[in-house]
Parts: C-alpha cells; sequence; structure tokens
C-alpha cells in the first residue's frame, strides 16, 4: 500500500502552489511565500504566475478561525498589508492566520502594471514650442497619450463645466485602451502556455481573477473557509470572494465599503458623490471650529478660490520665479490628497 499525503496546513501547506521563505514555519511567525496560480483558472495549461504572499501565522495551530485575507484597498494593498493591520490590534485577529496577497499586476510582482520608473523615463533638456508632452519624459508602451490631462485614482485635471476637457479625456483615455493600441500589444503582456498558446496578461487581472487566487490559497493550506477583512477596495474584494465562493467563506467585514459595481458609470458617479460630500464636511468643520479653521466663511471662500482657479488668477510660484496657474482639477487633488 502506497503511504497517505498528509493534507496540507498552514505550516505545510502543498509547496506545488504555495512555499514559504522558512522551511520549518513555526505558530506565531510571519512567513513570505510565492503563490502559484494559472494565469487562465480554468485552463492548466494557461501561464503561470508568481503572487507574492505573507501570513502571520496564529499562536494556535490549527488556527481555531481559520484564514483570514486581509485586503487594504487600493487595489496597490501589498503581502504586507495583514501583518501591518493586525500588529495595531493583535487582540481582533486572535485565532486567525492572517495573510495578505500582491495581486495580479500590482508592483512586487514579476509581472507589474505600472511603467518602470527607473528603466522607462527621461528628462528631456528641452520640450517643444507648445511645451512638454508625456512622451517627452518615456518610453513605456502603456504611458498616456500626448495632450491626456494629469489622472489619479479618482481625480482628472479637467473642469468638469468645460465640455472640452471632459471629451478630450475621454477621447485620450479611449486611445490609450485600444486593443490596437501599442499598450495593449506590448511584448511584455503577450505570455505563452504550456501548449504554445498566447494570452494578453491585461485580459486576466482584476477582482474575479483574484478571488479565483484567493482559493487558490485557501486550498493549498487546506483551510475548509476563508474569512475576509476588506478596507476601501478591499470591500469589493471581500464582496466578489463570498459572492463566487458562498460555499466557503466564513466571515466578511466590509469597512468603508464600495459597491462592487461592475458599470463604471456607476462607480464614476458614486466617487464624485463621495467627493462632494467630504469636502462638504470639511467646510462644515472648518465653520464649527472658527479656531482651527483661518476661514471666516468657508462654504462662500471656497467658492471665491474654485472661481479664481477658473479664471487662471490662482497661481503658484515656481523655483524659477515664474507663476504656474493652478486649475480646478489641481485644486480638487490637493484637498483630495490631503483631507479625503
Amino acid at each position: 500500500h502506497g503511504r497517505a499525503i498528509d493534507a496540507p496546513t498552514a505550516l505545510s501547506p502543498d509547496t506545488r502552489v504555495l512555499k514559504w521563505s522558512s522551511t520549518d514555519p513555526k505558530p506565531g511567525q510571519t512567513v513570505d511565500g510565492i503563490l502559484k496560480v494559472n494565469l487562465d483558472p480554468a485552463d492548466p495549461d494557461s501561464p503561470v504566475l508568481e503572487l507574492q504572499v505573507r501570513m502571520t501565522l496564529s499562536e494556535t495551530q490549527p488556527a481555531p478561525l481559520g484564514p483570514i485575507l486581509v485586503h487594504c484597498g487600493g487595489p496597490s494593498s501589498g503581502a504586507d498589508c495583514g501583518q501591518r493591520v493586525a500588529s495595531r490590534a493583535p487582540d481582533h485577529y486572535k485565532g486567525y492566520d492572517v495573510w495578505s496577497i500582491t495581486q495580479r499586476g500590482m508592483q512586487g510582482n514579476n509581472i507589474t502594471l505600472l511603467c518602470d520608473s527607473k528603466k522607462d523615463s527621461t528628462l528631456p533638456e528641452k520640450c517643444g514650442p507648445d511645451g512638454c508632452k508625456v512622451s517627452d519624459f518615456t518610453t513605456c508602451d502603456c504611458a498616456l497619450p500626448d495632450g491626456t490631462p494629469q489622472i489619479g485614482e479618482i481625480w482628472a485635471d479637467v473642469d468638469p463645466r468645460k465640455e472640452g476637457d471632459v471629451k478630450n479625456l475621454f477621447a485620450k483615455m479611449s486611445e490609450w485602451g485600444l486593443k490596437t493600441g501599442k499598450c495593449y500589444t506590448a511584448k511584455k503582456w503577450q505570455l505563452q502556455g504550456r501548449s504554445g498558446k498566447i494570452y494578453n496578461f491585461l485580459e486576466w487581472v482584476g477582482t474575479q481573477y483574484l478571488a479565483y487566487d484567493i482559493d487558490v490559497f485557501r486550498k493549498a493550506i487546506g483551510a475548509e473557509k476563508m474569512s475576509v477583512y476588506g478596507y476601501s477596495y478591499g470591500t469589493y474584494v471581500g464582496a466578489v470572494y463570498a459572492t463566487v465562493f458562498s460555499d466557503k467563506i466564513f466571515r466578511v467585514v466590509l469597512d468603508g465599503n464600495m459597491s462592487p459595481w461592475p458599470q463604471k458609470e456607476q462607480q464614476a458617479l458614486g466617487d464624485a458623490e463621495a467627493n462632494d460630500k467630504a469636502i462638504a464636511k470639511l467646510l462644515l468643520d472648518c465653520k464649527e471650529a472658527p479656531h482651527k479653521c483661518s476661514l471666516s466663511n468657508p462654504e462662500e471662500e471656497y467658492q471665491q478660490v474654485v472661481a479664481m482657479a477658473r479664471r487662471g488668477a490662482l497661481t503658484a510660484r515656481t523655483k524659477s520665479g515664474n507663476d504656474f496657474p493652478l486649475t480646478v482639477g489641481m485644486l480638487m487633488v490637493f484637498l483630495q490628497t490631503e483631507y479625503t
């Protein structure tokens, strides 16, 4: 008779899928690891990705409450998220194996969505007569097209009252996202499976695939159930995992929840409403605590500042001594960065 294969555990996972950096992890220890997942969860011949994970093991093994994924949002939340969060409130996570993952495409993994600033960046000696363009500063295939306004996670340097600004933003983003464009067709995204089939990495990233990767991890440590604690975008992760693997979920905590809508228009409207509410709360706090606020009439003075930006009269002095005009978009970015 053949010897029975021991079921995987957090201390001794299925090493074909999950390999800890420590060969003999102990209860209470924090260990780093590499999780191997197929690009296409339904195709074992698809390319294999290696994702960074980190787990703080419960003092009691096996963990009485099982594993809990902690996702700090982003989606740039990395493998260190769970350790950081649990260290601030250890009693909340007692009895759990606390872990986090650097999901597909995020910095730290072998394939990242961001341009490589060290390799792709250049500093032009001189720009053209119409000013500097995006392409003057980078050779990255996935850099934004020339003429695109500055954008962030939930902001863009446009005046929403100017139809031309908004149309230009959408036109440039549509150009950037074309499947015939240089970003989508870039060599770095073309991955070959074991059968020789070519896969485009960009088609296999997102929250749905993260849910599958979470469940690969669950099986690799032999856990019957998985809990999720999500912050911000992490609430989206928790909701999607609980929906796709409803029979495998134990507990879900959604902190600062982000509705799991697949429609981008709904999400954009929700972000805009949240931004307006945050600014309104800032102005109200300023009004109710005048000893902490230099504005005598916060709402009126805020509207005056916005109007100045629209007229080009809101400026900042540069190192060269010139006045640089600040736009409405830049004002919103500053407020979001500092106060929301």
